[in-house]
């Protein structure tokens, strides 16, 4: 899958913008505080339905602008796609070919995107939950199948956990920590097992 056009109107600095890009290599390059970032930006809420640079939606609507809108059009091994995010005072919404999706997640299952910026050494100093969420957002984009195996296994872990930290459970406890445990190893592909020992 590859993004074969980017339309963005007022968003941050940019009140009009459209980008053909090529389907291999696509050099951004400007003076500062042209919108390159911006338009990097664009590209990810496209994909992700929220930003990398803030958690609020007000902050990517261009001044004087009610809503901020992102669209584009993805190519896939079939057909092309049209996709776009819409941001406003009071929300965001999207839509993928027409329909609304069930949720901002399915935007990636077209358009996975991952962003490497200046705050990447929080990889290294916030320990390991952030560097498996980083590692899980790869695997996904080279395995789209991976986030249903992903979704059980943290469904899965999120029910055995609290069983397993009681220390030394009862038999009764022991046997619903084992009853999960043996689901992840059922949902889990390629020979990854846990076990509660």
């Amino acid at each position: 899958m590859s993004l074969s056009r980017l339309q963005v109107t007022d968003f941050r600095c940019l009140q009009s913008a459209e980008l053909h890009p090529d389907p291999h290599f696509t050099l951004i390059s400007g003076p500062n505080a042209s919108g390159k970032t911006s338009l990097l930006e664009a590209i990810y809420v496209l994909g992700r339905g929220r930003s990398f640079r803030t958690r609020r939606l007000e902050h990517l609507i261009r001044n004087g602008a009610e809503r901020c809108v992102v669209f584009g059009e993805v190519e896939t091994s079939t057909r092309r796609v049209p996709m776009g995010v819409e941001g406003s005072r009071t929300g965001i919404r999207a839509q993928i070919d027409g329909d609304k999706p069930s949720s901002l997640a399915e935007l990636a299952l077209f358009l996975p995107v991952q962003i490497i910026d200046p705050e990447v050494h929080h990889l290294i100093e916030e320990g390991p939950s952030r560097r498996r969420r980083f590692l899980d957002w790869g695997v996904f984009h080279v395995e789209q199948s991976f986030v249903g195996h992903w979704q059980r296994y943290q469904q899965v872990l999120n029910n055995a956990m609290p069983l397993s930290r009681r220390g030394n459970p009862e038999p009764s406890s022991r046997c619903g920590i084992a009853i999960w445990y043996g689901q992840v190893n059922c949902s889990v592909p390629h020979g990854l097992a846990m076990c509660p020992c």
